[in-house]
C-alpha cells in the first residue's frame, strides 16, 4: 500500500513538473515584432533581410514621428542619445528572451528636420 502511494505521489510530481516546464518554455519565449517575423535560422542569412526590411519599410525622407510610434507599438527600447562609436544618432531594440537564447532586432537611424536621413537594421543573439 506504501509503495503505491508513493508510485503514484511520485508520478504525480512527474506531471506537475512536465505542466510546469511546458509552461515556463512558452512563457520564456516571446513573439518577435512583425518586423523581424519569418526570417532565416541563420543569423547570417536574415541580417541583410531584416536591414532590408527595415529600409523599405521606414525608407530615406520618412517622418520619423511615423517610426517611433511603431517603434513603441511593437515594444522597442528607443534610445535617442547619440554614442561616439556609432554613426547614428538614434536607435532601438528589441531584445526576446527565449529558454537558452536572446534575440535581438535593432535599429539605428539619423534625422534631419523630423525625416530618416540613414537607416540600417540588424538581428542576432547571445547563448548560453
Amino acid at each position: 500500500m506504501a509503495s503505491q502511494r508513493a508510485a503514484h505521489i511520485h508520478s504525480s510530481c512527474g506531471i506537475a513538473l512536465l505542466g510546469l516546464t511546458a509552461i515556463c518554455v512558452s512563457a520564456c519565449s516571446e513573439e518577435p515584432p512583425r518586423i523581424g517575423r519569418d526570417l532565416p535560422s541563420a543569423f547570417a542569412d536574415a541580417r541583410p533581410i531584416f536591414d532590408k526590411r527595415v529600409k523599405e519599410h521606414f525608407p530615406i525622407g520618412s517622418d520619423e514621428t511615423t517610426l517611433l510610434s511603431e517603434l513603441r507599438t511593437e515594444r522597442f527600447k528607443i534610445d535617442t542619445a547619440a554614442t561616439p562609436a556609432s554613426p547614428y544618432g538614434a536607435s532601438a531594440a528589441f531584445t526576446a528572451h527565449q529558454l537558452v537564447c536572446k534575440k535581438t532586432w535593432a535599429i539605428f537611424w539619423n534625422t534631419s528636420s523630423g525625416k530618416i536621413t540613414a537607416i540600417a537594421g540588424d538581428y542576432g543573439a547571445s547563448c548560453l
